[in-house]
């Protein structure tokens, strides 16, 4: 039981780190960009 919340909260973590680097991506090819 314990494992499985702990894996999810880990997906939850690489899931929302996965986001916020293609957020900086984003951004960078934005300010390269302009």
């Amino acid at each position: 039981m314990y494992n499985t919340v702990l894996m999810m909260n880990g997906i939850k973590h690489t899931m929302l780190l996965q986001a916020l680097s293609r957020k900086v991506e984003a951004c960078t090819s934005i300010s390269k960009l302009g």
